[in-house]
């Protein structure tokens, strides 16, 4: 795939506490378990902004500033795997004036399987999934045909420490999603929080620089 089709996405730590932060808001997902503020930087957006957005949407918090930037890490894709870097309609057939068209859209950041290729097309499979008795399930499956430049191999996460100063409850709720309310809350800093992986391994990854900033 072209070097040139590039995803950037971002995830936030988002502490309080000072001299030294001593807590970590964590979300719990409905479906996909405990969770950071993460997602996908808009063509429009620099990292910065793209964290504090994210930041905001998925926590509700308005006072928020970025400490740092601790990092940024290539992520590593299996040959067959890809994320999408443009929304796409999914086609039934390889062809630029197909009408024959699913009704199920891919937005830019979905992660998808390969399955096949035409010149100018790739076909893929996208699989909605959910968390059942701590496992992943796949709830539905949809595949076909999308134009070769809206998917891509070459993401790239930049991990962003920011703090928090919001007065905030114990626990509380937001509704992030159209269908989904995010449970947030705080918890002490320590390098196994029991997050979702790859997240799990982004902490322990970040710990020293996020607990010594």
């Amino acid at each position: 795939m072209s070097e040139d089709r590039q995803l950037q996405k971002v995830t936030a730590f988002v502490t309080r506490g000072l001299p030294e932060p001593h807590e970590l808001l964590i979300i719990r997902h409905p479906e996909a378990g405990l969770q950071l503020p993460a997602g996908t930087v808009e063509a429009s957006e620099t990292t910065r902004e793209a964290v504090l957005r994210e930041a905001r949407e998925e926590t509700g918090l308005k006072q928020l500033g970025i400490i740092a930037l601790l990092g940024s890490q290539r992520m590593e894709f299996a040959p067959d795997e890809a994320v999408m870097c443009a929304d796409a309609l999914l086609q039934l057939t390889p062809d630029y004036s197909s009408t024959v068209v699913t009704s199920f859209i891919l937005r830019r950041g979905m992660s998808v399987k390969l399955l096949d290729s035409e010149p100018g097309f790739i076909r893929l499979a996208y699989e909605e999934q959910t968390h059942r008795d701590g496992a992943r399930v796949v709830k539905g499956r949809h595949t076909g045909w999308v134009v070769e430049s809206s998917v891509t191999q070459m993401v790239t996460r930049h991990f962003y420490h920011l703090m928090a100063s919001d007065e905030t409850a114990a626990e509380w709720r937001v509704q992030a999603e159209p269908d989904a309310i995010f449970h947030c809350s705080w918890a002490h800093l320590k390098i196994d929080l029991g997050l979702t992986p790859p997240q799990d391994t982004w902490l322990r990854m970040n710990y020293h620089r996020l607990t010594h900033p």
